[in-house]
């Protein structure tokens, strides 16, 4: 439905922690533990913030789908098997996220495959593979910290028109 609010709850051990589908939506401060993804939002306008995700077998965060205008802000997530954020949504913010421990080979722990999106001041660390992925047009990447990754701290892997600017990426193993 639209305009639904899914807040403050504790969710162990579901398939999806918090499943956010349709317009208008938000998931805020939800903790969610154990899961094979923490949450699934598709729909225009969604708001997922100040949620903490822990140990989720698949995914921390997926956006998906027609998602735009969609915020994720200011997440916890740490020890998720594959990608601690994925989008794959055009005009999706990504911004103010603490992701840990996230990733595995060939998959990010941050991974943007959309176009228009703003990933902006996210700290990204221990990453299993690349800490940023990022692959489509016009994004902009900036201010975020990519610290001890296994891979690249920000990989641009295509597109046209990708902004980068005052990022920090430290102690990465690759570029």
């Amino acid at each position: 439905g639209d305009t639904a609010n899914t807040q403050s709850n504790v969710i162990d051990d579901a398939d999806t922690c918090v499943a956010v589908l349709g317009n208008g939506n938000s998931a805020i401060g939800n903790t969610g533990r154990r899961s094979a993804e923490g949450i699934t939002a598709v729909g225009t306008t969604n708001n997922v913030g100040d949620n903490v995700l822990r140990d989720q077998s698949n995914v921390g965060i997926s956006i998906t789908g027609a998602s735009s205008g969609t915020s994720v802000i200011a997440n916890d997530i740490r020890n998720c098997v594959a990608e601690g954020i994925v989008c794959t949504s055009d005009t999706v913010t990504i911004a103010g996220n603490a992701l840990r421990d996230c990733g595995t080979f060939d998959l990010a722990a941050l991974s943007v495959t959309a176009n228009s999106n703003d990933v902006t001041g996210n700290n990204v660390r221990n990453a299993r593979s690349d800490g940023i992925r990022v692959s489509g047009n016009s994004n902009s990447v900036a201010a975020n910290v990519c610290q001890s990754n296994l891979e690249d701290g920000i990989d641009i892997e295509g597109g046209t028109n990708n902004t980068l600017s005052n990022n920090n990426c430290s102690s990465n193993s690759a570029e």
